[in-house]
This record gives C-alpha cells, structure tokens and sequence, in this order.
C-alpha cells in the first residue's frame, strides 16, 4: 500500500483471480456428472449453483490461495440443444462426451453438439473429445472389433469423429476404474494456463 492508503496496480493484478470455464457437453447418461465427481473426489468445490439447463461446480486450482478459478459447467443431456447452447458463451475448453457403449451418442456428438457449440461459439476454443465408461469394454473383455456389442463404440470411431470434427483432443476414460480423469483435466488446463 501507498502511504495514502491506495493499494499498488501492481499488487492488485496479483491478486486478481484469473477465472476459466470448462464446458462439459454431451448427451444424457453419458457420465458427464460421473467424471465430475470422481474428480472433485478429493476437493469439495467451493459453490455449486443448478439452473434449468446446467450445473456449475466452482473450485480454485491448487487450493484457496490459487489466484486460479475453474468452472465446471455440466450442461443438461436435453435433446432441446437449443436450450443447452445457452450455456456455451464464454466457453475456454469444450469437453465432448459419449458413452462407449451407446454408438448413438458418438454420432450425437458429431453431428448435434460440435456444430451447435462451433455455431455459437466459433473454432477458436479448445475442443477434446472423450470416450467415457471405458470400463465397459474392458469388464465384458471386448478387446477386438469382432467382439464389441452392436452398438459399443471402437477406439477408432473416436480418433475418426476427432479428425474429421477438428478437435483438439481425444482420450478414453472411465470414472468407475478413475482411470484417465486427471489426465483429462490436466489437458484441459494446458490449454488456458
């Protein structure tokens, strides 16, 4: 402080937080709140607020004195994608889900969501794919295309909607086994800090 009492600009830009918003898309039960969960596991988030078309869990990256906030909006699985774009303003990194074992939600993906979110928000922000409940192919021992369910999702689908939807990213993940969570969201992070 100044010796009239007015704090510095320079100390007031260290303690300004710098906030950023993940945007988690996707349709309904495809463990959008599961993966959510799983990773908020260890670390209460500090606000959590619900309105009719998401749920926003609020926490500061590595702790109460990070000068680092993190939005986690889990946008509804409605199928009125109208009303679910209204979340995606201000969006950093959009996160895509489907269910491995459901391939309609894949196609949801690329066919609904990506260019709905890319209408409203353009191609600038980071985009990653993510294949959740991974640990249904494993349980079932689905290792070869042969042997995957009729509408369980292969590894290659996933890589394909990537490229061909330009995205950024795209990894498998289950929050039942909490495998490939940390990961996901320390990609996440790379792209804005």
């Amino acid at each position: 402080m100044s010796l009239n009492g007015e704090a510095s600009a320079s100390h007031l830009v260290l303690e300004q937080k710098r906030r950023f918003k993940f945007l988690l898309v996707g349709d309904p039960d495809c463990g959008k709140t599961r993966i959510i969960q799983t990773y908020l596991r260890n670390s209460a988030p500090k606000a959590v607020t619900h309105d009719p078309i998401s749920t926003t869990y609020e926490y500061d990256l590595g702790g109460t004195n990070s000068n680092v906030e993190i939005s986690l909006v889990d946008a509804r699985g409605t199928y009125d994608i109208s009303k679910a774009s209204e979340c995606f303003n201000s969006t950093n990194v959009a996160i895509f889900f489907y269910a491995i074992n459901n391939l309609q939600s894949l196609e949801n993906v690329r066919y609904c969501w990506i260019p709905r979110f890319r209408k409203c928000s353009g191609f600038n922000v980071p985009t990653i794919l993510v294949g959740n409940k991974k640990d249904l192919r494993a349980s079932r021992g689905l290792r070869s295309i042969a042997s995957l369910q009729p509408h369980s999702v292969p590894f290659f689908h996933g890589m394909k909607t990537k490229n061909c939807c330009s995205m950024d990213m795209f990894l498998e993940c289950s929050a039942e086994d909490h495998e490939s969570i940390d990961c996901l969201f320390q990609a996440a992070y790379s792209y804005v800090i």
